[in-house]
């Protein structure tokens, strides 16, 4: 559930992703399913890479629908 003063972005797929991480912080980010599968099978440095970076700017990812 989406707090009144959160902000809803949309990612289509992991370069989508990549590029709305840039800059936000405090945000809440929807992927579709197929955006997680992508995530999913990164090799694993990569996957912490964006793991960092999604902690340290405290946004969060939500698969939709």
């Amino acid at each position: 559930m989406l707090k009144k003063d959160e902000i809803k972005v949309r990612a289509y797929n992991v370069n989508h992703l990549r590029r709305q991480i840039h800059g936000r912080k405090d945000c809440t980010i929807f992927i579709p399913y197929s955006c997680s599968n992508e995530i999913e099978k990164m090799d694993y440095e990569s996957y912490l890479a964006l793991k960092e970076r999604l902690k340290a700017r405290n946004i969060k990812l939500k698969v939709e629908g």
